[in-house]
């Protein structure tokens, strides 16, 4: 830091004072998703933001940033161009949560007291992707088959689901006892 003025033979002016201030940089980032708890997918945490990850629709971002030096604020400049900004927990730490719908990706703009932002922010980017719906398919038998009351019928089926199964049950009609399901 300096100060300066200017003299011109018997004229001056008043001093000038320049004073050196850092950019604000990301210290810590504590980053945890989690995911719908139907889904019994893992929590997912990382220190720092990573580049690009892909999570389940439904899941929770939850978001807290420490800058190296006291902020004003401290936003996510998102890539559909709309801020969002972080909750203020302290001078240099902020917080942010979220139910993850559709694919978010941001950069996180901090802006110190002296009105300097940070140099090249990281871009986050969240992929977010749908539950997709289970597929059963009957394997056998085929087709309608007619048996004897004593008889023992083997049913076959394949059950298919993005996120597995945990379990799958068969129900049975019984046609001769209205309003009778085993």
């Amino acid at each position: 830091s300096f100060a300066y003025r200017f003299r011109s033979g018997d004229g001056q002016s008043d001093w000038h004072t320049v004073r050196i201030a850092d950019r604000p940089k990301l210290e810590t980032v504590e980053f945890k998703i989690l995911p719908p708890a139907y889904s019994k997918l893992f929590e997912m945490h990382h220190d720092g933001l990573p580049k690009s990850i892909k999570t389940l629709q439904g899941s929770r971002l939850m978001l807290r940033i420490r800058s190296d030096i006291e902020l004003t604020s401290l936003v996510l400049q998102c890539d559909d161009r709309v801020n969002r900004p972080m909750e203020r927990i302290s001078a240099d730490e902020y917080q942010f949560k979220t139910t993850l719908n559709d694919t978010f990706a941001f950069r996180p703009i901090l802006t110190s007291t002296d009105g300097l932002q940070n140099s090249q922010p990281p871009r986050c980017e969240i992929v977010v992707y749908r539950d997709q719906a289970p597929v059963v398919e009957v394997a056998s038998p085929t087709n309608e088959v007619a048996v004897r009351p004593d008889d023992t019928v083997t049913i076959a089926f394949d059950a298919k689901d993005d996120l597995g199964i945990s379990r799958a049950e068969l129900v049975i009609f019984d046609e001769s006892q209205p309003g009778n399901v085993e």
